[in-house]
């Protein structure tokens, strides 16, 4: 909100109240975060799409909004490997990924 006032985008007397959830929510530890992405990757699901984004999340700590951003040719397929760039280093991706 700071820059939002900075870069004149909203006056810097608005009064946002803060907003409380009554949602429950729980941190993954590791070994849970682990266990649910070899769940992920195990069972044949409907949409693989959302299941490698899911894995993405839990293990490259993704954000949503980045993966949709991706563009095609994050994905470079060659007849030995599969590699997704999410920066600069590709990650090759092996089966059930690739």
């Amino acid at each position: 909100m700071k820059w939002a006032v900075d870069h004149d985008y909203m006056p810097a007397e608005l009064d946002v109240p803060a907003s409380i959830s009554r949602e429950q929510r729980a941190m993954l530890d590791d070994e849970g975060r682990l266990a649910l992405a070899q769940r992920l990757l195990r069972d044949q699901l409907d949409d693989p799409p959302a299941r490698l984004a899911a894995v993405l999340v839990l293990l490259f700590g993704q954000r949503i909004t980045r993966l949709a951003a991706l563009d095609v040719n994050a994905v470079t397929v060659t007849d030995s490997r599969t590699t997704l760039t999410l920066a600069v280093t590709p990650i090759r991706l092996r089966e059930p990924l690739a």
